[in-house]
C-alpha cells in the first residue's frame, strides 16, 4: 500500500530545522517529516557519521529531508543559520549541553530570532544535574537509568543488550509527540519554548513505577516479580531455532495442554491448571517447558500448536522477516527507486505515508536555501 495523493499530512506547513545526528534526533525528525513537515538536516563539514557507519540506517531515517553542509563555527554560517531558525516552527538538536551556546545557536539567541520557536534538545541525561555533562550512547543510558534492576526472565544469568537502541527510540519517539502536540497551538499564539529531553529521562520515567512497587525480597531476586513467568518465554527447540510462548490466560494455557498432552502427560499436572498455580510453581513448570520443547523441532511445534489457538510465535532470525506474510499483507515494505524501504508504522485509512523519497545527498540544498535566506557569496564546506 502507497498513500494517495490526498493522504492526510497534518504537518504541512511547518519547518524544522535539524541539527542532530545518529539516531534520537534523526529518528524524531523522521516521524515528523511522515506527517508532512519541511525538514532541513543542518550537517557538518564530512556529514551525519550514520552515513558512513550505515548507509542504509540513514536512508531510512532521513528520507524526506532536506540536506545542508555547513562549517556552523563560521561567523557567515552563524547568519545563515540564524535566518533558517527565524523561518523555523521547530528546532531539533542532539548535543551534550553548552555546544549549541558555544556555537551561537543557543535556546536565548534562537528565540531572540525567532520568538515562536520550539526548541527541542535531545541530550543523553538532560541540560542539567550532575550527570549532564557526561557523554554516552543508548546502552549507557539504559544501565545507569535501571533498565537492567528488573527482569521478565527466570533465567537472569545473561546479562544482553537490548536488541534496538531503545533508549534512542523511545526518547525520539516522546519528544516527536511533544512537539506535534505543541504545534497544535497556531504560531502567532506560540511563545519560544524550551523541550529538554533526554534517554536517560525517557528510560528512568519508564522504570521508576516498577521500582517503587518492588519489595526488599523483590530488589534481592527480580525474577520473583509475578509478571515473571515460565509460560511467557523464550524458549529453544531441538533443530536450535527458539519460540516464545505466552500462555497467560488459562483458555490458552488449556489449548497448549490438549495439544500437547497426549506427548507430553507431565503438562497435565493439576498444580498449573490456573494461573496463580503456574505462577507459584513457575521453577518446576520452567524446567518442565525446557524439556518439552527441547524435544521438539520448530515444524513440529507448528504442526502441533494452531497458532489460532495458542499464544505462540517462532522468533524469527536473519532476513526472515522480509518474507513474513503479515509484513507483506500489511504493506509495511515498499518497493522504490531506490530499493526496499520500510513504510510507515500507523496506517490512516488503510494507506501508510509513501516512502518513495530518498535521503538527500550531503549538502544537496545547502545553495538553494543560501540563496533563500540571501546569504550569496559566504563560504559554504566543500
Amino acid at each position: 500500500m502507497t498513500a494517495p495523493a490526498d493522504w492526510p499530512r497534518p504537518l504541512d506547513g511547518v519547518r524544522i530545522v535539524d541539527f542532530s545526528v545518529l539516531v534520537p534526533g534523526p529518528f524524531c525528525t523522521h516521524m515528523l517529516t511522515e506527517m508532512g513537515a519541511q525538514t532541513i538536516k543542518v550537517e557538518p563539514p564530512g556529514g551525519d557519521p550514520v552515513r558512513r557507519m550505515n548507509p542504509a540506517a540513514f536512508a531510512g531515517l532521513n528520507r524526506g529531508k532536506q540536506s545542508v553542509c555547513v562549517d556552523a563555527k563560521l561567523p557567515e554560517s552563524k547568519e545563515f543559520l540564524l535566518r533558517l531558525i527565524a523561518d523555523a516552527d521547530v528546532l531539533v538538536e542532539g548535543f551534550r549541553p553548552g555546544v549549541m551556546e558555544a556555537l551561537g545557536l543557543g535556546f536565548e539567541q534562537a528565540s531572540a530570532r525567532n520568538p515562536h520557536l520550539l526548541y527541542a534538545s535531545i541530550s543523553g541525561y538532560g541540560q542539567d544535574g550532575p550527570y549532564a555533562k557526561r557523554p554516552g550512547h543508548d546502552v549507557n543510558f539504559l544501565a545507569a537509568a535501571g533498565y537492567f534492576a528488573g527482569t521478565l526472565d527466570l533465567d537472569d544469568a545473561t546479562l544482553q543488550r537490548p536488541r534496538l537502541r531503545i533508549a534512542d527510540y523511545f526518547a525520539a519517539m516522546s519528544t516527536a509527540f511533544t512537539i506535534a502536540s505543541l504545534l497544535r497551538t497556531p504560531r502567532a499564539q506560540r511563545r519560544a519554548m524550551r523541550l529538554d529531553a533526554s534517554m536517560f529521562d525517557t528510560m528512568a520515567t519508564l522504570v521508576l513505577p516498577g521500582l517503587l512497587s518492588m519489595t526488599p525480597e523483590i530488589a534481592a531476586d527480580p525474577t520473583g516479580r509475578n509478571d515473571v513467568l515460565a509460560d511467557v518465554a523464550l524458549y529453544r527447540t531441538a533443530d536450535g531455532r527458539a519460540l516464545s510462548i505466552a500462555t497467560l490466560e488459562d483458555k490458552f494455557w488449556h489449548a497448549f495442554v490438549v495439544r500437547l498432552g497426549d506427548r507430553f502427560p507431565q503438562l497435565r499436572d493439576a498444580a498449573w491448571s490456573d494461573r496463580a498455580g503456574r505462577t507459584r510453581d513457575k521453577r518446576r513448570l520452567a524446567a518442565v517447558l525446557r524439556e518439552v520443547f527441547g524435544r521438539m523441532t520448530l515444524a513440529e511445534v507448528e504442526q502441533q500448536l494452531p497458532a489460532d489457538e495458542v499464544c505462540w510465535t517462532p522468533v524469527l532470525r536473519g532476513t526472515e522477516l522480509l518474507d513474513d506474510p503479515q509484513v507483506l499483507a500489511r504493506g509495511l515494505l515498499a518497493q522504490t527507486a531506490w530499493g526496499a524501504r520500510a513504510a510507515s508504522a500507523v496506517a490512516l485509512d488503510g494507506c501508510r505515508a509513501s516512502p518513495d523519497v530518498p535521503a538527500p545527498e550531503l549538502g544537496e540544498h545547502t545553495e538553494a536555501l543560501w540563496e533563500a535566506a540571501r546569504m550569496n557569496g559566504a563560504e559554504r564546506c566543500a
